[in-house]
């Protein structure tokens, strides 16, 4: 399991790092996809483990904490960029934090 969310972190990372102001508009989409689902993957990873470990255990790691934090942020992001504000890019930066964990 743990590898596995390894892997969906290095790829959330190349999904941002492929981002730039004069990406195409089919890479934009693409990338907003993979965006999308992988925060659907690190959402099922946040409620599994809220499950496994009880939502007491589960916030009192700072790891998680952390994941939850970031996790958070990009669905305030993504609720915003989807009413039509663009400025709230600083926040996505928030999302490499998951590598530093």
């Amino acid at each position: 399991f743990d590898a596995f969310m390894l892997l969906l972190i290095a790829a959330s990372c190349v999904q941002m790092a492929m981002e730039s102001p004069t990406m195409s508009r089919e890479l934009t989409f693409n990338l907003a996809v993979a965006e999308y689902c992988l925060t659907a993957l690190f959402v099922a990873e946040c409620i599994l483990k809220g499950v496994v470990l009880s939502f007491r255990r589960y916030v009192a790691q700072r790891t998680n904490q952390l994941d939850l934090f970031i996790l958070l942020t990009t669905l305030i992001q993504m609720v915003v960029l989807a009413s039509g504000w663009e400025n709230l890019k600083a926040v996505k930066s928030l999302r490499i934090l998951r590598a530093v964990r």
